[in-house]
């Protein structure tokens, strides 16, 4: 293995491994880093709207991924205590199904496109130690392969995409530029046996303080995600002693308005419980001299809005654009900008929209108000859903409603 780069991924999972097959394409010369062997798992909501499909099939990797047994997904339902907001997502680029595949499988098959292409080399079992650096610029990593030994590699730009705990921003040193903590703590497992609707949709039940999400995946299981306010001291001890039986009560007793406990009569939990008791919402520098971070080692924000694999791949495919597109010698201030510029026009809104989920805060009379519009005009029940999957922005949601409040006030 040689030495030597164009660039450095550290982190080979969903940004790593686009970032990778978009530079493969390109014939840019890359090590792709992980620490990890794959197929192996990772936390994660592994759903994707069809705002992500399109661009996995523009990767390539989609007819792969639709060789598993994940049901394709239209429909959606959003639950706020009694209020009921449900329908079809809006089509995105002509793609109408959402899915949700299990990070294993999913990352195993984007590792694979990633390592197909000559120009791409890979290293399983690698742990980053260090940053090599020539004054105040970033020009390679040094590291531990998994027999121990230490290596050093070079390269003209070494990018971090290794996570929430990402080792190449904490090496960096940086500071966020937004840090907002989170008032809940999220937990999942996989339940087989769920009853559920036909045809099978993606749920999200938000009851009394705590939220219920559901999204039917492989082999006829249900991921099941429920986010409980870090206040309740008492359910997080439960957890921290028993994860298992916390995470079957909390299902039984949290969510009795919509009689969750029947549908749990023939389920069966398949796996162990996953997920975090705390954390922050935040947003990084994107890039410096000879670096860049891309998704959650870049960005991360309340997974309720469940666009973190979209920001991911859309971070990397950015990324790859600016860099095939400037001069990295001497457009260095243009690249750093034009990266920050593009990414921030395409994520702060549902960033913004997750920085104010993530903090508890009991219905008011003025949003139940709006829920139950919502619920009640096709066009506005639009609008919602394509907030979370970009096909519009909130300000776009906000417009529907005003014209139908000022539409009824004429009216009446």
């Amino acid at each position: 293995m040689k030495e030597n780069y164009d660039i450095i991924i550290v982190g080979a999972r969903c940004a790593g491994a686009t970032l990778a097959i978009e530079l493969g394409k390109a014939k840019y010369e890359v090590l792709l880093l992980d620490q990890s062997h794959f197929p192996s798992d990772t936390n994660s909501t592994h759903a994707f709207f069809n705002n992500t499909v399109y661009m996995l099939r523009e990767l390539g990797v989609m007819p792969l991924l639709e060789e598993t047994t994940a049901p394709p997904i239209r429909r959606v339902l959003f639950q706020f205590n009694d209020i009921k907001i449900e329908g079809d997502l809006p089509i995105v680029h002509n793609e109408e199904n959402s899915y949700c595949i299990p990070r294993t499988y999913f990352d195993k098959v984007m590792h694979d496109c990633a390592t197909s292409f000559d120009s791409v080399t890979s290293l399983e079992g690698f742990r980053v130690t260090r940053l090599l650096r020539n004054q105040r610029r970033v020009i390679g990593v040094e590291g531990i392969t998994q027999t121990g030994e230490s290596r050093r590699f070079t390269a003209k730009m070494v990018i971090g995409a290794d996570g929430r705990r990402s080792t190449v921003r904490s090496l960096l040193g940086l500071l966020p530029k937004r840090k907002v903590s989170t008032d809940y703590s999220f937990f999942y497992s996989y339940l087989t046996g769920l009853e559920q609707s036909d045809p099978p949709k993606f749920e999200i039940h938000q009851i009394n303080g705590s939220t219920l999400v559901i999204f039917p995946t492989s082999d006829q299981k249900y991921v099941t995600f429920i986010a409980c306010p870090s206040a309740s001291t008492n359910w997080l001890k439960a957890f921290r002693e028993n994860p298992s039986q916390a995470y079957i009560q909390y299902l039984k007793t949290k969510f009795e308005v919509i009689e969750f406990e029947k549908r749990l009569k023939n389920a069966r939990m398949v796996d162990k419980v996953k997920g975090l008791f705390s954390f922050d919402n935040y947003w990084f520098p994107l890039m410096g001299k000879g670096w860049a971070l891309v998704g959650d080692s870049a960005i991360f924000k309340d997974p309720g809005v469940a666009q973190g694999m979209h920001d991911a791949i859309f971070g990397a495919r950015t990324l790859a654009a600016v860099l095939k597109e400037y001069d990295w010698e001497n457009e260095e201030n243009k690249m750093i900008m034009a990266y920050e510029e593009r990414v921030q026009e395409k994520i702060l809104g549902l960033f913004e929209l997750a920085l104010n989920m993530t903090k508890y805060k009991p219905s008011t009379p003025e949003q139940r108000k709006v829920q139950q519009l919502i619920s009640q005009y096709p066009q506005a029940r639009d609008k919602f859903f394509g907030v979370y999957n970009y096909a519009n922005g909130l300000d776009e949601l906000n417009k529907e409603i005003v014209g139908i409040l000022a539409s009824t006030k004429e009216n009446e």
